[in-house]
């Protein structure tokens, strides 16, 4: 886990228990509710994804800090998965909050940082996300930053 990952515009860090309620109150907005598979998650219910997955030391769930202002302005999400005879593969979520940030760069900016430290201290030759249908925003954010579609995913409830 990281103690701190330096980009040009935002510092990553892991999230704090006191970061934890602005990060759902972001996370349950209804203009970001609906892009998400679980809807309305609670404080108690991050605070233990967070731990549970810090605990299988294969992610975490970092807070990114504006440089500038050193406000907390959204949350960055990252599980490792080793493929044998590949390299290895980090699965990113993002989330940027209050409104007067986005379209800055701080998303950006925040997943090259984290980029270059999982190549560096894990192996990571692959970073993936994945875009809940509709997301236009989205699949716009991660095509500027550098991403390409390589599948779509298809799914029936039983």
């Amino acid at each position: 886990m990281p103690l701190e990952i330096k980009g040009l515009k935002v510092t990553l860090r892991p999230i704090g228990d006191k970061e934890i309620p602005q990060a759902c109150a972001w996370r349950n907005d209804p203009e970001v509710a609906h892009l998400f598979y679980r809807q309305n998650v609670t404080p108690e219910q991050m605070a233990r994804d967070v731990q549970t997955l810090r605990q299988t030391q294969t992610g975490d769930t970092l807070a990114i800090i504006s440089n500038n202002s050193a406000e907390h302005v959204g949350t960055l999400t990252y599980t490792i998965a080793r493929k044998q005879g590949a390299a290895a593969e980090a699965t990113l979520g993002i989330i940027i909050g209050p409104r007067h940030t986005r379209g800055r760069g701080l998303g950006g900016d925040a997943m090259d940082a984290l980029g270059k430290w999982l190549a560096a201290h894990h192996g990571v030759g692959k970073l993936l996300v994945e875009v809940k249908p509709g997301n236009q925003s989205a699949l716009g954010f991660y095509e500027k930053t550098g991403f390409t579609q390589r599948a779509i995913i298809m799914e029936r409830n039983i």
